[in-house]
């Protein structure tokens, strides 16, 4: 496959397997004011952070398509493609679970930096 292949392969890929996500799956597992609900709940239940629900999900099917690679046959109950469809949506949940998280520990920082400076004129 050359480049060119390759590119029009993995833009086909992830159109396809964003639609699928934000069209049919996020509605099962989340609202309009939280995309993200699904591993907050999960998370809450189990006492882990959001993002390792994610990760924990991602590992079901990094680990299915690990065995296809050693020869492992894979079920049809999910095939292959699906695997990495899934996979591929769990890597874009848990990137915005990080995001969340770098924000929102740059905003604590930055209150705790307002409070500093507050502080020093103040005395």
């Amino acid at each position: 496959m050359n480049r060119s292949q390759f590119k029009k392969c993995t833009d086909t890929f992830t159109e396809d397997r964003q639609s699928l996500m934000f069209k049919i799956k996020n509605m099962d597992y989340a609202d309009e004011n939280d995309a993200l609900a699904n591993f907050r709940e999960r998370a809450t239940l189990i006492g882990v952070t959001p993002l390792m629900v994610a990760v924990v999900d991602a590992s079901k099917h990094f680990q299915v398509i690990a065995r296809a690679a050693r020869g492992v046959q894979v079920t049809r109950a999910q095939a292959l493609e699906e695997r990495f469809t899934d996979l591929g949506n769990y890597v874009d949940l848990a990137y915005g679970l990080s995001r969340e998280d770098v924000d929102s520990a740059i905003n604590s920082a930055a209150g705790v930096h307002d409070v500093e400076r507050q502080t020093r004129r103040v005395r």
